[in-house]
C-alpha cells in the first residue's frame, strides 16, 4: 500500500506463559503487555541464512505496549487482522516513551585512534626524524603515537566485553594487536636508551640497529592488523576506503624519504650532507647531531 510492505505473522505458542518475570512476563488478558524494539542499522544487510551470522548493533530501541486480548486467540482461528486504511494507523497498541539512539560508538574510536597512530603518527616520526634531523622531534611524535595505542588498546578491551564473539579476547587481530602494543612499548624503550647511550659516548649500540629495523615493521604489522579488524568486526567494507588511506600513506612516505635520500646524495657530493649524524647514531657512517 502507498509503496510500503507490510507483513502479518501468525505464530502458535506453546507454553509461553510460563516463560520470564514480573513485568517480562507475558499476560494473555494483560491490555497493556510491555514489549520492546530495536532497529537498524539500515546500511548494511545480512546476506547469510545461517544462524551464526555475525549481526549489527542495532542503531535505536525502545518500548511499546499491545493488548494482548486483541492480539491471541484461543481457538484454532487466527486473529483478525486490520484491512485497506486501518493498516495506516496503529490498533491495539502504542508507544511507551520514546526511541533512545545506541548504536555501535566504541568501534569506530577504536578503529581512528588506531589509524591515527600507525598510519599517520608514526610515519610522520620517521619523517620528522629524517626532514628536522631532530631525536627530540621523533621522540615526541613517536611516545604520542605510544600513548595512541595504549589508549586505542583500552578502548579495544572494553569494545571486546560489549559482544559475546569477542569477549574471551582469543581472536587473531586481538591477541596481534595487543602483542604489538608490547612490542611498541620495548620499541620506544630502546630507543630511548639508544639515543641515550649515543650521545653520552658517540658510539653506535645494537639497540640503534634493533630500532631501526624493528619499528617499520611494527607499524607494518599495525596497518595490516587494521584490516582483519574490519574483518573481525563484519566491517570489510570498509577495508577498501583503510586500502586507499594506506596507499596513499605509503606512497607519500616513500617518495619523501627517498627525494630526503637522494637530495642528500647530492649534498655530499658537494661536500655540504647534514645527516651523518644519522648514519653513525645506527652504525653507518658519520658524525653526530647534537640536536635533542
Amino acid at each position: 500500500m502507498n509503496g510500503s510492505r507490510y507483513y502479518t505473522v501468525s505464530v502458535h505458542c506453546k507454553n509461553i506463559t510460563a516463560l520470564g518475570k514480573g513485568e517480562g512476563k507475558l499476560g494473555l488478558t494483560n491490555t497493556k503487555q510491555p514489549f520492546l524494539y530495536a532497529w537498524g542499522p539500515t546500511d548494511d544487510s545480512i546476506s547469510s541464512a545461517s544462524k551464526s551470522a555475525s549481526i549489527k548493533r542495532h542503531v535505536a530501541y525502545g518500548n511499546f505496549w499491545m493488548d494482548m486480548t486483541a492480539a491471541t486467540s484461543s481457538d484454532t482461528g487466527e486473529v483478525a487482522l486490520p484491512t485497506s486504511a486501518a493498516l495506516l494507523s496503529t490498533q491495539n497498541a502504542g508507544a511507551d516513551g520514546q526511541a533512545e539512539s545506541d548504536g555501535d560508538k566504541v568501534g569506530p574510536a577504536h578503529a581512528a585512534i588506531m589509524l591515527a597512530a600507525y598510519v599517520i603518527i608514526f610515519p610522520l616520526g620517521a619523517i620528522l626524524l629524517r626532514f628536522l634531523e631532530s631525536v627530540k622531534a621523533h621522540y615526541i611524535v613517536q611516545t604520542l603515537g605510544l600513548l595512541a595505542t595504549i589508549i586505542g588498546a583500552g578502548v579495544g578491551i572494553y569494545l571486546s566485553t560489549m559482544y559475546n564473539h569477542s569477549k574471551d579476547i582469543s581472536s587473531g587481530h586481538q591477541v596481534f594487536g595487543l602483542v604489538l602494543t608490547v612490542l611498541l612499548f620495548a620499541q620506544w624503550a630502546t630507543g630511548f636508551y639508544h639515543h641515550l647511550r649515543f650521545r653520552k659516548y658517540r658510539q653506535s649500540t645494537v639497540f640503534g640497529k634493533v630500532h631501526l629495523y624493528v619499528g617499520p615493521a611494527l607499524v607494518l604489522g599495525g596497518i595490516i592488523n587494521g584490516f582483519t579488524g574490519f574483518n573481525f568486526s563484519s566491517e570489510s567494507h570498509n577495508n577498501v576506503y583503510y586500502g586507499i588511506v594506506v596507499a596513499v600513506v605509503i606512497v607519500v612516505v616513500l617518495a619523501l624519504l627517498g627525494w630526503k635520500r637522494w637530495s642528500n646524495k647530492l649534498a655530499k657530493r658537494d661536500g655540504t650532507s647534514s645527516d651523518e649524524w644519522f648514519h653513525e647514531s645506527y652504525a653507518m657512517s658519520g658524525a653526530p647531531n647534537n640536536n635533542w
